[in-house]
């Protein structure tokens, strides 16, 4: 059912931590690349690359419920 699926998005969305949104509104809604986010957060590539895949993998549990 979709809302429940907004409903699931946006209960996952709420769940992450203050970077993670930021790194999701980075990447989906100013569509900077992971290069780019690294740079605005002093941090390196590899992390930033590291950290998308936890916070997808985040989300992902919370369809798995």
């Amino acid at each position: 059912d979709e809302v429940v699926a907004s409903r699931t998005l946006r209960s996952a969305l709420a769940a992450l931590d203050e970077r993670e949104q930021l790194i999701l509104t980075l990447y989906y809604q100013h569509e900077m690349s992971l290069k780019e986010i690294a740079l605005v957060l002093d941090l390196t590539e590899a992390r930033v690359c590291q950290l998308n895949k936890k916070i997808a993998q985040k989300i992902q549990s919370f369809f798995e419920k």
